[in-house]
């Protein structure tokens, strides 16, 4: 909860407002694949998927491989798109170059973190940008800039719609 707040308020910071440019929970479909996502940053296309993971978990086998199998749903868009559903029924063209970010609560001091290093190496071969979470508010920025840069003045930022 504490990676979800922090990219949530990362958003709100940088504008990026939840119902207007900002999905959450979305589910990602690819031709071989269906994962959730916990943010998807849209105008009238996908520009920024970002999921949040938590490495302060006993359960360090069961966190690995669910970043695993997350990691060949991301290999599947990166190969052939893909589209991101919303629970109303809308959905969001997702290209092959999308934006990935994660942001991550990294181990506690002395914990054992075997999944940190297998997340690491699916994060490094896919070119996803991980960081932890106190440098969550990059994920903010970086999706008001690629608005910015996709649609330039075309796109919404206040939530009223006005």
């Amino acid at each position: 909860h504490v990676a979800l707040a922090a990219v949530r308020a990362a958003y709100r910071r940088h504008s990026v407002q939840k119902g207007v440019n900002l999905r959450e929970r979305v589910a990602l479909e690819t031709e071989h694949h269906r994962e959730r996502f916990d943010f998807a940053v849209t105008n009238s296309r996908t520009v920024q998927l970002a999921h949040t993971w938590s490495f302060q978990v006993p359960d360090q086998e069961q966190v690995a491989e669910n970043v695993k199998a997350w990691g060949w749903t991301v290999r599947d868009v990166k190969e052939g798109g893909g589209i991101v559903s919303l629970p109303d029924g809308s959905q969001y063209e997702v290209a092959r170059d999308v934006d990935f970010e994660v942001v991550y609560v990294p181990p506690t001091p002395n914990q054992a973190a075997p999944a940190m290093r297998d997340a690491q190496n699916v994060f490094r071969a896919l070119k996803i940008r991980a960081m932890p979470v106190d440098d969550a508010d990059d994920v903010g920025q970086r999706a008001y800039d690629l608005l910015v840069r996709e649609f330039g003045g075309r796109f919404d930022l206040r939530s009223d719609g006005s």
